[in-house]
């Protein structure tokens, strides 16, 4: 089933790229540079230090109209490379290169506003590790695992969404938005998964303006599935697959030859947001999703291992004015795992007997920051200054083992554009710094050694210092034909595990209109 939606989805995308449809949706509530109507000065207002300083406003679809007061398509093609003397998490591997494409578009009409993006991206990532499911981060910590982390996991995804807000009456807003993820993993040299995901998001939303504010609710719902098999040609050098429960343990029972299995949740939140209509004023935004999924062997008759409920909940408070603006800002999830408990087969069925809440986990972020920009003759001048607490801490009960950690750190971004007749140039740099880490981690005497290193490695990393740097660089060139070329180059490197570091490269070419 899931692998007729991914073709659909791969139909989808190339009919979606012969439309005359594109553009950059990105964040924030901007304020248009007044009299400029041009492609590049469309470009310099949804890509302003003030566009990308609030995030969880527009979880909410009804937040969109008004954005940006300015359309912009945009139609890209990329590419990326990274490499990394340690990685970060053994999940992620040490190396990565992907191709993309994209079209995007944000479109004001009067009343309604519209928007919408079609992606495909193809690449390669080079010794995973004790994973071999795809969306680890999602799925944590019931992961499909073995001890190898050699050969290159293809990876090829597909993204599509879109979206309207439109004006009724005076007062009311009415607004949807609908997203759809379908991606294929797989590698060619044992161990061999092939993993086939599919992620449908829906939001449906309604805001009323109450005097100077706009008060909006909005619904949201999403459905998740993964089938994850895995195939060894190599008969004589099996490895030993385990079924991972977290924090260095697994399902002792079901290890071994048990390879095929799959996901499948659903989940749904809300919305709660307020801002002023005039964009001065102060800035409220609350959300939560709640998403439960059930892992199941197939190869067992469909036997349901364990469950996986995850909260998230956001919150932003900000003060914008039209050359500044301070917000702060929390996060919270809580993920609770029940691993079920079943007695003596018979005809390869396992009875359910019961269920055991066995994994918890908890992340917590608190920050503060500040921006402001400044308008100078053709000069755009902008940048941010903020600073965070992290927290993290996992437990598993029976065997118990628990990890903790904690960081503090600030950061630091400065923007400058300039725009003069057809062109406009931008620079951007940031500097990320966690200079106060530490945690503890107790594994239990009965988890396996040889699952071990992810846990071990996760903790070094939560609990050590990092250092991040990124500078980025593009020109745009307006034709005065209805569109503008530009090419774009991102940089990013960051330092862990005391000596560990990372290169990344993002190179872009395209036109916007």
């Amino acid at each position: 089933m899931i692998f007729m939606k991914y073709r659909a989805a791969r139909f989808a995308f190339l009919l979606a790229s012969a439309l005359p449809l594109s553009g950059m949706a990105q964040p924030v509530a901007a304020e248009a540079s007044a009299g400029d109507s041009s492609v590049v000065g469309a470009v310099a207002e949804h890509s302003s230090v003030r566009a990308a300083f609030l995030q969880t406003l527009y979880d909410n679809p009804a937040m969109q109209q008004h954005r940006y007061a300015t359309t912009l398509n945009r139609l890209a093609l990329s590419a990326e490379g990274w490499q990394a003397t340690s990685p970060q998490l053994l999940e992620e591997g040490d190396e990565g290169r992907h191709a993309a494409a994209a079209i995007d578009a944000y479109i004001v009409k009067r009343q309604t506003t519209l928007w919408g993006q079609a992606g495909y991206s193809n690449g390669r990532t080079e010794n995973v590790g004790f994973t071999e499911t795809s969306d680890y981060q999602l799925l944590y910590p019931y992961l499909m695992a073995d001890t190898l982390a050699c050969g290159t996991t293809h990876e090829e995804r597909y993204d599509f969404s879109g979206g309207f807000a439109s004006a009724v009456g005076n007062r009311w807003t009415l607004a949807a938005a609908g997203c759809y993820t379908a991606r294929l993993d797989y590698r060619t040299r044992d161990p061999r998964p092939k993993n086939l995901t599919g992620h449908l998001r829906l939001s449906l939303a309604a805001a009323l303006r109450l005097s100077e504010y706009q008060i909006g609710l909005a619904a949201h719902f999403n459905r998740y599935k993964q089938t994850n098999e895995l195939k060894f040609y190599d008969e004589v050098n099996v490895p030993v697959v385990y079924h991972l429960t977290g924090v260095g343990t697994d399902y002792y029972r079901f290890r071994g030859e048990n390879t095929s299995t799959y996901y499948k949740g659903t989940g749904g939140g809300f919305s709660l947001n307020a801002r002023p209509v005039g964009g001065r004023g102060l800035v409220a935004s609350l959300t939560y999703h709640r998403l439960q999924l059930d892992k199941i062997i197939s190869t067992l008759n469909e036997l349901p291992l364990a469950t996986l409920t995850t909260d998230r909940q956001q919150a932003e408070v900000a003060w914008m004015e039209r050359g500044w603006g301070v917000k702060l800002t929390e996060s919270y999830a809580h993920r609770a795992g029940q691993e079920n408990v079943f007695g003596s087969p018979a005809a390869n069925m396992y009875p359910q007997i019961s269920a055991m809440p066995q994994y918890g986990s908890h992340e917590w972020q608190l920050g503060g920051q500040a921006f402001c920009e400044q308008r100078l003759a053709s000069w755009h001048l902008g940048g941010t200054l903020g600073a965070y607490y992290q927290h993290w801490s996992e437990e598993h009960l029976a065997p118990h083992s628990e990890l903790e950690a904690h960081r503090m750190g600030g950061t630091l971004s400065a923007n400058a554009q300039w725009q003069h007749d057809r062109w406009l140039l931008s620079a951007d740099g940031a500097l990320d710094y966690a200079w106060q880490a530490d945690g503890s981690l107790s594994t239990a005497q009965l988890a396996m050694q040889s699952v071990l290193p992810p846990t071990e490695h996760r903790f070094s990393y939560l609990s050590q210092r990092e250092l991040q740097t990124k500078a980025a660089l593009a020109a745009h060139y307006d034709t005065r034909r209805g569109y503008a070329l530009y090419a774009a180059l991102r940089w990013h490197w960051r330092q862990y595990l005391e000596s560990a570091h990372q290169n990344r490269l993002h190179i872009a070419v395209g036109l916007t209109f």
